[in-house]
């Protein structure tokens, strides 16, 4: 594999491309908000990382690893995403963490909508009702004003998925290499399956940063380590809803397409319906995407015939880092305290057990 470009730590902003929070539907904020998946190897490196205490010992699971006591404190978790698919399991985990640490987690009631947050954020700050903030935000751009303002406020501030500026850590996802990754998985299905040559449809969103860096990656990985030729067909959808049409029109066009993949597991279930009305032979179809969602698990666990792979995020990681991390500032960890969060492509070879444990996270 190639050396892997430093990660891109410029924030994204879906009102700067043209996506403001008043023109999206909430079902499209949902899915633009995060990805989905669960727990990765690296989280002791992240502990080591983070200091340790007067012993030079790393603290355990909840601890602040630090002099300063963080005992009943309140961590905001800005999260407005209560009906995606793992908010259940991301509220246990959250309050596990909070309880083994001792502080309070303050859970969102907020809309997934700019205007509802940014109210919430700030009762929170003018109120004193928090001593940090992880903030998943519904536009990066539209909280800029209220990272600013808790900063005023000696408010700590964890950004999750990319920079806010101000914030004192951040909750990264791994794009890059995660995008190589599942590029790389498809380019070696192509080699054993297909002679090393392929029509790919490449399902991707130009609005936001994080799906542009899957997709590009991807086209990377697949042409780096294919042994034919590939011919790349790119078109914008990101839910289910949107790949249907998209798909069905082109298989009509390009009826060779074998390779789809989408920028978030959401399009598949869209692609996969689509491919089963082209009438195309099934094969030798590959069918791909980000994020974990538990209905593209459940049928690669299922061996399905279409959806082959997807690179899970690992949200169980991260909703731990979502209190640990504030935790470890607040306790006085050095800043800004920033940790990449790797996904894990899960396909066909996956034990069923490993899928299962992905699966978890969603059921609470």
């Amino acid at each position: 594999m190639r050396d892997m470009p430093n990660r891109r730590k410029d924030p994204f902003s879906l009102a700067d491309q043209g996506i403001g929070g008043m023109q999206t539907t909430r079902q499209q904020l949902l899915l633009k908000a995060g990805a989905l998946g669960l727990a990765t190897p690296g989280l002791m490196a992240f502990l080591a990382a983070c200091g340790g205490d007067d012993n030079g010992e790393t603290g355990a699971a909840g601890e602040t690893g630090t002099e300063a006591s963080v005992e009943g404190m309140r961590i905001g978790l800005s999260f407005p995403y209560r009906e995606i698919s793992y908010y259940n399991g991301f509220r246990r985990v959250t309050q596990e963490e909070a309880d083994a640490a001792g502080v309070e987690p303050v859970y969102s009631q907020a809309d997934p909508t700019v205007e509802a947050q940014l109210s919430e954020l700030d009762s929170w700050i003018s109120g004193n009702l928090v001593d940090a903030l992880l903030i998943a935000p519904v536009d990066d751009a539209a909280v800029a004003p209220a990272v600013a303002q808790a900063v005023a406020a000696n408010i700590p501030v964890v950004g999750w998925r990319s920079t806010l500026e101000g914030a004192s850590g951040t909750l990264f996802f791994a794009n890059v290499e995660g995008g190589y990754a599942l590029g790389e998985t498809a380019a070696q299905w192509i080699n054993e399956n297909l002679d090393g040559s392929a029509e790919v449809a490449m399902l991707t969103f130009p609005a936001q940063q994080t799906t542009v860096e899957r997709i590009e990656n991807a086209t990377i990985g697949i042409e780096e380590n294919v042994t034919g030729d590939v011919t790349f067909y790119e078109q914008e959808a990101l839910l289910a809803a949107d790949a249907l049409p998209v798909v069905e029109n082109l298989m009509q066009a390009n009826p060779g397409i074998r390779v789809i993949i989408c920028t978030a597991d959401d399009a598949c279930l869209g692609a996969r319906p689509a491919y089963i009305n082209s009438g195309q032979p099934r094969d030798n179809v590959f069918i791909a995407g980000w994020d974990g969602a538990p209905d593209v698990l459940e049928f690669i666990k299922e061996g399905d015939d279409l959806i082959r792979a997807t690179a899970a995020l690992p949200i169980e990681e991260l909703a731990r880092n979502a209190v640990r991390v504030p935790v470890q500032i607040l306790g006085g960890a050095e800043t800004p305290l920033e940790i990449d969060h790797q996904y894990v492509v899960v396909t066909e070879d996956t034990p069923d057990e490993e899928i299962d444990n992905l699966i978890a996270i969603h059921r609470g």
